[in-house]
């Protein structure tokens, strides 16, 4: 999911805002609507949404943050490390969450 606001920065949508649209449009392009959201048990988000920039806000718990957006603030929340091989790592420890059940 890309975002170029045509207008002014403030137009913009922040990263968990971003996050949040880009978990709708996972929804829907798995032909799924947003009542799953109620069985989501994990959320996990690379750590590096906690790192401060500017003009972007540093978040204490972006996957708490992100679970009460999306509508199931009672998963289990999840922050990777910061690295360049986390994007991975996390890919992994989903695909083994998946595979326990």
């Amino acid at each position: 999911l890309t975002q170029r606001p045509q207008s002014r920065l403030e137009n913009a949508l922040d990263p968990i805002g971003l996050a949040q649209a880009a978990t709708a449009k996972a929804l829907a392009d798995a032909g799924v609507g947003p009542e799953v959201i109620q069985a989501v048990m994990f959320v996990e988000m690379l750590g590096e949404f906690r790192l401060p920039r500017k003009m972007i806000p540093a978040y204490d718990n972006p996957a708490l943050s992100l679970a009460r957006r999306i509508g199931c603030p009672e998963a289990a929340c999840y922050l990777s490390n910061v690295g360049g091989n986390q994007p991975q790592t996390c890919i992994n420890i989903a695909s083994e969450r998946d595979a326990l059940g």
